[in-house]
């Protein structure tokens, strides 16, 4: 009896371990379906470009104001914001959430939080007047930048 007792715990050692790894693996799975599920929502919508309404209209001419929108219960940020013109010629731009009464923007760090929605602003370095620009707006989702133009002549 003590001997075929001995001879099946190796046995059921055996069997626990592959139960256990099989356990293992179906946890894993589950784990990876969960985080797929959470980044299917990974989305940030750009709304379409407008000049602000500023004191001075000169000013307000040289900025454009889009409203960015998360649609992840994850928080996001905005990373980056290149500035191209007709051309694909890149414009020197200075960005961020907020601006002051002249247009320019406050506390231009480079990176903007976004929970729900912000407010993104781009402003020409140059001041001169956008008639046409196109941003392409880097985010922490590993999709792909979204894009907005501002071109008042397309009607």
């Amino acid at each position: 009896m003590f001997d075929t007792l001995l001879s099946a715990t190796p046995i059921a050692a055996m069997v626990a371990a592959v139960f256990s790894a099989y356990c293992a693996f179906l946890s894993y799975r589950l784990s990876e379906k969960i985080q797929e599920d959470l980044k299917a929502d990974e989305t940030i919508i750009v709304g379409p470009l407008l000049n602000p309404r500023l004191r001075h209209e000169d000013h307000s001419n040289c900025v454009v104001v889009c409203t960015l929108f998360n649609k992840s219960r994850r928080k996001a940020y905005v990373r980056s914001v290149r500035a191209s013109d007709e051309d694909r010629e890149e414009v020197d731009i200075s960005w961020g959430s907020s601006i002051d009464q002249n247009g320019n923007p406050e506390e231009p760090l480079g990176l903007v939080g976004l929970i729900d929605s912000v407010n993104l602003y781009a402003r020409r370095k140059d001041g001169k007047r956008i008639d046409y620009i196109s941003l392409e707006i880097g985010h922490s989702f590993p999709t792909s930048p979204g894009t907005v133009v501002y071109d008042p002549s397309a009607g």
